[in-house]
């Protein structure tokens, strides 16, 4: 068994050596938040080439709220967020 498991393995080897590991390259704005006083909803630009290479940048502060749980979009478009509690904002993005 453990000369099937290292053959196994070999070839994986080989085959990923012989052609990479690739993904799609990919762009576009992540939306996120932090549970802290001030601007506290965000979005970032991200880049990834498909190899090696992500990166980050245009972080942009949008808006300050009492509170920043998660965020999603609604059915119109607006990126809207909620809070811990019974309490929701909503804007547009």
């Amino acid at each position: 068994m453990r000369g099937t498991s290292g053959l196994y393995l070999a070839a994986l080897l080989l085959t990923c050596g012989l052609t990479g590991l690739r993904a799609d390259s990919a762009t576009g704005t992540l939306f996120y938040t932090t549970f802290s006083g001030g601007v506290n909803v965000h979005k970032v630009d991200y880049n990834f080439d498909g190899l090696t290479t992500f990166t980050l940048s245009n972080n942009t502060g949008l808006a300050s709220t009492n509170g920043a749980d998660g965020l999603l979009f609604a059915p119109d478009g607006k990126l809207t967020g909620g809070r811990t509690g019974e309490q929701s904002y909503g804007g547009d993005n």
